[in-house]
């Protein structure tokens, strides 16, 4: 889910600067640079508190972390690499597709991610959807995996988490956008 999540923030983050993007003369530009820092400085991050404080969950159940107990390390390396590289695909994708006058393929690829995530965290386990229950994947399994919204600590990190996710998203966005007004779409 958190890959698909890092390739449509890709797309989004050249979407937003789009009217820039057709200016620009190389790909390695202050919009790359924008989403390659909040990929790295605030995704990532958010990604190995969640892998490494819920793997289970954080693995939606498919993987069970406590049958590779010497690999503690893995998850968290995987998840890094996958969300960095995922981004990047997202990003190079808009670009060519802004660049070639295609935004709105962009954006139709944009929706399918969403409608994937939406997909990705619900269908595959219904009727238990596992973003809903925090536990380890025995647990999950056999149907005894607690609530996620009834965990305290898993309610306010997703709290800090937004907010340390938004704000610099939003700040972002808004200044791609400003930096793109006034030039032709």
């Amino acid at each position: 889910m958190d890959f698909n999540i890092s390739f449509v923030l890709g797309l989004y983050f050249a979407l937003s600067a789009a009217p820039a993007l057709k200016q620009e003369k190389s790909i390695l530009n202050r919009y790359f640079r924008r989403a390659f820092l909040f990929q790295l400085l605030v995704f990532v991050p958010m990604g190995i508190y969640l892998v490494t404080t819920w793997p289970d969950w954080s693995w939606m159940y498919t993987i069970d972390t406590s049958a590779h107990p010497n690999q503690v390390w893995l998850g968290p390396l995987l998840a890094s690499v996958g969300y960095m590289v995922m981004m990047l695909i997202g990003y190079i994708t808009g670009h060519v597709l802004v660049r070639i006058n295609e935004e709105s393929s962009a954006r139709l690829l944009m929706v399918m991610g969403i409608i994937g995530l939406a997909l990705a965290g619900f269908l595959p386990f219904y009727p238990r959807p596992g973003v809903m229950w925090l536990g380890t994947t025995e647990q999950f399994r056999a149907g005894t995996a607690p609530l996620a919204i009834k965990d305290t600590k898993w309610v306010v990190s997703f709290i800090i988490i937004g907010i340390y996710f938004f704000i610099p998203f939003a700040w972002i966005v808004i200044k791609n956008k400003k930096e793109s007004k006034g030039l032709p779409a």
